[in-house]
């Protein structure tokens, strides 16, 4: 079948190490993180403003994602099918599964896949950029987003936005399927194909899946890179770098020294069992405790042994309802550092009936009997 070849700008530089942009501000950013825990652990300019290129598709990938609709189908208009940069050269009038254009932007960055995606689910690619920017403003990102591409070059971004939408974003570990591979095929409805490369080479490294890289004159060279490691998602953010191997290279560097210096420790996940207390006037005598919300712990290796677990609650009473607040977990470090989360009943306190107390007292008084007996 004749094989169509995706345009691969990112994948030729790698082969052309000094190989310079043309960015017109010249400034860099960077930022280091892990999502889980929100921890930043290394930043340089991170709050800049910055031409952010292609970039601008992770902040698409999010409302793909949380939009996503099973075995929904996409017919793709002509404006889309004409978009330029990356592309997977789809048919204009053609009918493609959902998931199939989502895989596309998100493994090589198919700008016709995304503004096909952006019109399915709002009619328009400006209407999707409003509501880029209404689940910007509810991450508290400070970009503005005027297209679902990045073709529009007066979109920025800040590293800090970036990292934001990363975190976002690992609530979606598909995301992640897809962003991990490396080389593949789109095949359209003739049997026409068309190659896919993810321009992000760090895939191809041990624990690397991801996200996003993009580069144009007045953005220079930027990547998001993800490298996932037990319970640990470590991040790394660079906006504006002078070439290509640049952008890999600190990217590399600073998710190597995470994951070599820290781990992560689930500590307590959002609406499971930590415990139980006991309750006065009620129909049971103890009640389950659970985590109001994830508690991540992001620690030095060698340092996630001896922390002390307690659980701080008052005894209840009835009647209160699942989901009240009544304690927390505390959670406290060799160091001394102190970590906690708040405790929610997981069922219904509810008030002892006259019938219960009297079928206590009637069982009570059976088995007093019973013994008088012997």
């Amino acid at each position: 079948m004749k094989k169509v070849l995706t345009v691969m700008l990112a994948f030729l530089i790698a082969f052309l190490p000094m190989r310079k942009s043309h960015a017109i501000e010249g400034k860099t950013a960077y930022l280091l993180g892990e999502a889980n825990a929100g921890i930043i652990l290394e930043e340089e300019n991170a709050d800049e403003q910055l031409p952010a290129a292609g970039m601008i598709r992770l902040m698409s990938c999010l409302l793909f994602f949380e939009n996503f609709r099973e075995n929904e189908e996409v017919r793709v208009s002509a404006a889309a099918a004409k978009k330029t940069g990356t592309r997977v050269f789809l048919d204009a009038g053609a009918v493609y599964p959902y998931e199939k254009l989502l895989e596309a932007v998100v493994w090589c960055g198919a700008n016709d896949a995304a503004a096909a995606l952006a019109e399915h689910l709002f009619g328009t690619e400006e209407a999707f950029a409003e509501e880029m920017n209404k689940r910007a403003a509810e991450l508290g990102l400070s970009a503005k987003f005027a297209d679902a591409t990045g073709l529009i070059e007066e979109q920025r971004m800040s590293a800090r936005d970036i990292f934001k939408i990363a975190q976002a974003l690992s609530a979606y570990p598909k995301f992640f399927q897809m962003s991990g591979n490396y080389m593949g095929n789109f095949t359209h409805n003739s049997g026409r194909e068309t190659e896919m490369v993810n321009p992000n080479r760090l895939v191809r490294t041990e624990k690397i899946d991801g996200m996003a890289t993009a580069s144009s004159k007045t953005a220079g060279y930027c990547i998001a890179a993800s490298l996932k490691s037990g319970q640990a998602r470590y991040i790394a953010v660079v906006l504006g770098e002078k070439d290509s191997n640049s952008r890999f290279q600190r990217a590399l560097s600073g998710l190597s020294f995470a994951d070599a210096k820290y781990t992560l420790l689930g500590i307590a996940k959002k609406g499971v069992k930590i415990g139980r207390v006991s309750a006065l006037g009620a129909e049971e005598e103890y009640y389950p405790v659970c985590a109001a919300e994830d508690l991540f712990i992001l620690c030095e290796r060698g340092q996630e042994n001896g922390i002390k677990k307690e659980i701080m609650a008052d005894e209840i009473s009835a009647p209160m309802f699942a989901g009240d607040l009544v304690g927390r977990l505390v959670c406290t470090m060799a160091d001394g550092e102190v970590f906690e989360v708040g405790l929610i009943l997981g069922a219904d306190v509810r008030e002892r009936s006259f019938g219960s107390v009297l079928g206590e007292i009637l069982k009570r008084f059976l088995c007093t009997e019973m013994r008088t007996v012997r």
